[in-house]
Formats: structure tokens, sequence, C-alpha cells
């Protein structure tokens, strides 16, 4: 039900071999950007910009931190994330696809994840405190949690991009072959669809169990950087294996 081909319309070679989330997702763009093919005063561009919108209002409500606020945090992050992937599906559609566009839309992408994270902090800290401890244990602050969140997310990015482009000849096939051999594993990759799980869990739970939203921040402190290392691993292991097959 929720497989992709290259040969479907809108869909990205990426996508194939993606998590359950991301095809699912992926659908439901491309269903939405062939009601839109015709509609020529909505671009892609322009839908990127409305994703950005989006993140930023995701990032006030969970400043605010009410039960409300957290509601609505959830509904516009799956929002954000799938529209997130309309605009790409619209220009594939109406073969308008540039670099410029892709460059627009990763960067906002990253941007947004920023914000999500910074928003959640700061509402927790307003309403809860700066402080939360496990099993009596006294941990850092929740800041340090989001930062490791944060950079790991972007620490990953970059060697996945950094990978593509140093290794371009056969990068591409090596991801693509990884991803199609772990299809229940991929799905705990820290990426894009593990923040969408995380932040939407996250402000729905909360608005009933106050505090949860610290603990996936924690979680995604320290979870996203030991996946970072065993990811650099496998990047290595894999740019090595792509150098010997070429020499």
């Amino acid at each position: 039900m929720f497989k992709l081909s290259e040969d479907m319309e809108g869909v990205k070679k990426e996508d194939i071999n993606a998590v359950l989330l991301r095809r699912i997702s992926r659908k439901i763009a491309v269903f939405i950007a062939k009601k839109l093919k015709n509609t020529l005063w909505i671009t892609p561009t322009g839908i990127t910009f409305f994703v950005a919108l989006l993140y930023i209002l995701c990032a006030l409500s969970l400043y605010f931190a009410t039960t409300l606020s957290y509601i609505a945090a959830g509904i516009l992050f799956i929002l954000a994330y799938i529209f997130d992937q309309v605009d790409g599906s619209l220009s594939r559609i109406r073969e308008t696809a540039t670099e410029a566009g892709g460059f627009l839309d990763h960067t906002f992408d990253n941007l947004g994840v920023i914000l999500l994270f910074i928003g959640a902090t700061l509402g927790l800290i307003n309403t809860y405190g700066e402080f939360y401890p496990i099993f009596n244990i006294n941990l850092p602050s929740i800041w340090l949690f989001s930062l490791l969140g944060i950079t790991a997310y972007l620490l990953q990015r970059f060697m996945y991009e950094s990978f593509r482009r140093l290794f371009a000849e056969g990068a591409s096939t090596e991801i693509e072959k990884a991803k199609s051999k772990i299809n229940f594993i991929k799905n705990f990759f820290y990426d894009g669809p593990m923040i969408v799980y995380g932040f939407v869990l996250g402000s729905i739970l909360t608005a009933f169990i106050p505090k949860f939203f610290a603990y996936v921040l924690i979680f995604f402190g320290v979870y996203g950087w030991l996946f970072c290392l065993v990811s650099f691993r496998e990047f290595y292991k894999r740019g090595k294996r792509i150098v010997q097959k070429t020499q």
C-alpha cells in the first residue's frame, strides 16, 4: 500500500527505500501536489515559505507551553512535515525542479528543526524549570540536551551530504543498498522522521503529562550523538569500499 517506485509522478529516488513515515507522507504530498498542478499561482517556492511559517508557528506553540498550544504544535508539525514534501513533488510534477529550490528547502528544514528545539526548551524552562532529574539523579540543564540534539541532527545531515558529494559515483548506490537491507532498523535513524515522531508525540503527551517533553529532548541529546558515532563508522567504512572499487 505504501510502496513507491521511480516511475511514480512526483516521487524521488531516495523515497523508495525510505522509512514508513516518509513513504506515507510522500504519498500524501504527491496527492496534494497533483491537485495543485494547474493552480499556477501556488509555486513550490511559495510552499517552501509556507512550511517555514508553519515551523515558526510550531516553535511559538511549544514556547507558550499550554495544553492547547502543545496540541496545536503537534498538529502544525504534522502539516509542516507533509507540506515540506509537497514543494518538491510539485516541482517534479511540473518539471520545474532546480538546485536553488532544493537549497532553499534544505536550509529552511534545518532552520525549522533548530527553532523547534529552541521553542520547546524555552517553553519548558519558563513553565517547569531548567533541571529534570531521572531516578533521583540530577542531570545538567535541559539546554545542554537540547544543544546536543540540535548538533547531532546537523552533524548527521552534514555527514550524509558530505558522503554523497565526496563519493558521488557510488554513494547513492551504497546508501540505497544499505537502506533496503535494514527495513526495520532504518525507522530508528536520528533524522527527519524520528524528529517528527519525537516532537509530535512529545507535544501531544506533554499536553496531558507535564514535563514529558523534557525527557524527549534528553533522549534526543543522548541518542542523537550515539547514532552519529555509529553513522560516522558506517560512512567511513562504505567510503573506503567505494574507493577500493574505483581503483
